[in-house]
């Protein structure tokens, strides 16, 4: 049995690593308790001026831990460690494998459709190791021509990394989508994510390499209007969960990536799409649906969604670097969540968090407070008893 040149070496540097990783999960124990005493003791009703400052130390210490927690992280080298990459035409996908190729990895980088513009801006790059693919995860066939060709170019050898980038957004009440476009979403975001990773998971166990699963920050908080969309990212995180404890017996290690609100930066926000998504919608509805919702609904909502762009964020390096991260890392972590947004926050994220601790009815009366700048539906709107709670 061979193994890799610098095995030797990484081993040795991977114990003192977990040594460093273990420090840092105490770390952040001792982060979140300072924190919560701080804050509790602060605005507590009727602080003493000894309880106050030792609160306001210890914001100041748990500020320190995270300066302090912001380490380097140590990163495999990107020779010998070739990446299969899905989603390569738009945002995530496109630039990481630029940035990987750049950089002298081997990438292979699959498109939707190979002969359009994202695709020829890779190849334009010009690099004898960025290998540029058809793709469409939908179409098993397709991923078998490809796993075929990045077999033949490994010459034997294991992939080290897959990437589950490809996927769709799709913005939609329950009851409007249509089951074809709930299908469409499932099919794309969540199986083409199963059916690429059952197709190459011999060519990455070879290598004890990684897989790299790219979610949502809406698979893990529900957002309305969002429903196709969400449930796909669900299920993606419950599928890398089992995956990970699966292949950890192979020596494969599973991450997730949680990309906040970055969809203005990524063509997740097209909007010429997204009309024509509604229009479909529209054209499928039964009668009672439409007396029920009203087409000035679906415009309104429309007209949402665009207004809605700026205040994504408008740059994805943030995103694309944690990626990097969490395919070379000597110690990858299990998540990695990204905030994003046009402000100093990222409200999706911080819901996301409220959403551990707090009850269902305040979490959802959050976002029913958001709801109320969004157009009503026609029959509500003319009823007076239904009108008065919203």
């Amino acid at each position: 049995m061979t193994s890799d040149p610098d095995a030797a070496a990484l081993r040795d540097l991977l114990e003192p690593t977990k040594k460093a990783e273990r420090k840092q999960e105490i770390v952040r124990l001792l982060f979140l308790a300072l924190l919560s005493f701080g804050v509790f003791t602060v605005f507590s009703t009727w602080p003493s001026l000894y309880t106050a400052l030792f609160g306001i130390l210890s914001i100041f210490c748990a500020a320190r831990l995270i300066e302090w927690m912001s380490v380097k992280v140590e990163r495999y080298p990107y020779k010998n460690r070739p990446i299969f990459i899905t989603g390569c035409d738009t945002g995530f996908g496109h630039a990481l494998a630029t940035k990987l190729a750049q950089s002298g990895a081997t990438v292979f980088a699959g498109c939707l459709r190979s002969d359009a513009n994202g695709a020829a801006d890779l190849k334009d790059l010009e690099l004898n190791n960025l290998h540029v693919l058809q793709m469409d995860v939908r179409k098993s066939e397709e991923i078998a021509e490809c796993f075929c060709y990045v077999k033949s170019q490994l010459k034997g050898k294991g992939l080290w990394g897959l990437v589950n980038n490809a996927g769709l957004n799709f913005f939609g009440a329950v009851e409007t989508t249509s089951m074809e476009q709930y299908e469409r979403i499932a099919d794309i975001n969540q199986l083409g994510m199963v059916r690429v990773t059952k197709q190459f998971l011999p060519l990455i166990r070879k290598a004890k390499g990684r897989i790299m699963n790219v979610t949502s920050i809406k698979g893990l908080v529900s957002e309305p209007m969002n429903a196709a969309y969400c449930m796909t990212k669900y299920a993606t995180e419950a599928f890398s969960d089992i995956l990970r404890m699966e292949m950890k017996q192979f020596g494969v290690s599973v991450v997730i990536v949680e990309p906040g609100d970055y969809g203005g930066a990524t063509g997740c926000l097209e909007m010429e799409r997204i009309k024509g998504d509604i229009s479909a919608m529209w054209d499928e509805m039964t009668d009672e649906l439409r007396a029920t919702y009203g087409k000035a609904y679906l415009d309104a909502h429309t007209a949402c969604i665009e207004k809605a762009i700026p205040t994504t964020a408008q740059c994805i390096d943030p995103v694309v670097e944690t990626m990097v991260d969490a395919l070379y890392a000597l110690q990858p972590r299990t998540r990695y969540l990204v905030p994003g947004g046009a402000s100093w926050y990222d409200v999706h994220v911080l819901r996301a968090r409220l959403a551990r601790v707090l009850p269902s009815f305040i979490v959802d009366a959050l976002w029913m407070h958001d709801l109320r700048a969004w157009p009503l539906p026609e029959a509500v709107s003319q009823d007076d008893t239904l009108n008065s709670h919203h």
